[in-house]
């Protein structure tokens, strides 16, 4: 009996331990670490007697699904064509511009080299998941956007 006790003691410390286990990357670092793809989206529209919710990549083509978003160390991203392009013509790099996290890490703030900018929450960022979510307001109707990015 005296065994058992000190085996399963032995496990709860073990367990606990594996638990107290603490991810020490920063946000920067989990955003740069490795290359990002779409995972899923969605849209929600809310307004005047409307609720709903769409799938954002319903019926998307793999060649889109495929598409690579890297981020690097020294606040620049990509979007490229992943292993396969829609149109063979199209160019490899789809978007590219920098980057920043502000408040606190918890927004994402992207800067396009055509001047396109917007800013994002972040949801869930760490080793092997990335989501955020943005909201527009149009009218008397808001819009939130959220996507879910994988390694």
């Amino acid at each position: 009996m005296k065994k058992l006790l000190i085996l399963c003691a032995g496990i709860a410390l073990f367990s606990a331990c594996k638990k107290d286990e603490k991810d020490n990357k920063s946000a920067s670092e989990h955003l740069t670490a490795a290359k990002w793809m779409v995972e899923s989206g969605s849209l929600r529209m809310q307004g005047p007697g409307v609720d709903t919710t769409e799938n954002l990549f319903e019926g998307a083509e793999a060649c889109d699904m495929d598409d690579v978003w890297s981020y690097t160390s020294d606040f620049k991203y990509t979007i490229s064509e992943g292993a396969t392009k829609c149109d063979p013509s199209n160019p490899d790099v789809s978007d590219q511009g920098v980057w920043t996290l502000i408040n606190n890490n918890s927004k994402l703030v992207i800067v396009s080299t055509d001047g396109y900018a917007d800013t994002a929450d972040i949801n869930v960022l760490n080793g092997s998941t990335f989501q955020i979510s943005s909201k527009e307001v149009d009218d008397d109707y808001t819009y939130t956007y959220s996507i879910k990015f994988k390694h």
